[in-house]
């Protein structure tokens, strides 16, 4: 972590926290069963253990987004939603909240005061209802590169895309989600940045 953080820094990136359920073994990517009161803590805890790597620097978190399964779940999980995000403007009111674009979560963090992104993700094929296809459903990952730019193109014109149920969405998009953890992460982001969206 100190070591990114002092990479992105000279960079000039903005960072943020990317909060997980405690399932190091599976990277975030499964559900853990936890309490409210727990959620909050674990919330606290990775917000800080970032937070005082970003304080050696002088600098400060820019934003949070809840990762892997619990963004997933707190998406539509407003009791749980409420002690993340208590927890966020807790120790930071001034963070941005990243979530899925159009979500119960997104509202409930407005309705408490906190700033927002709608999120939509590059690689990922989308539900009619705007939920995302699970990760378990092979047809998931938008897996050729024409897809992944042209989706991410109707996303910041502001245009309808297709959905893995064949139908047209369109969604608000503050900002775009590419894994890191892709092949195609870095060659994406070259896309992206010399294309005109």
């Amino acid at each position: 972590m100190h070591e990114l953080v002092k990479k992105s820094l000279e960079k000039g990136l903005k960072i943020g926290a990317h909060p997980a359920y405690p399932d190091r073994s599976n990277f975030g990517r499964s559900s853990v069963s936890i309490t409210g009161a727990e959620l909050y803590d674990i919330t606290v805890h990775q917000l800080g253990g970032l937070a005082a790597f970003l304080a050696l620097h002088g600098a400060k978190l820019h934003h949070v987004k809840p990762h892997g399964a619990l963004y997933n779940y707190l998406a539509n999980a407003p009791s749980e939603a409420r002690n993340f995000l208590e927890a966020v403007r807790d120790f930071d009111a001034s963070l941005i909240v990243y979530g899925l674009s159009g979500s119960a979560f997104l509202k409930l963090a407005v309705e408490m005061g906190l700033a927002v992104k709608h999120e939509v993700f590059a690689d990922r094929r989308y539900h009619s209802n705007g939920s995302l296809v699970d990760r378990s459903n092979p047809l998931a990952i938008l897996d050729r590169e024409e897809e992944v730019v042209n989706q991410v193109k109707a996303f910041a014109r502001k245009e309808a895309f297709s959905t893995i149920e064949g139908l047209a969405l369109e969604l608000k998009a503050d900002t775009v989600c590419i894994h890191s953890d892709s092949k195609e992460a870095l060659s994406l982001l070259q896309i992206f940045h010399s294309i005109d969206l």
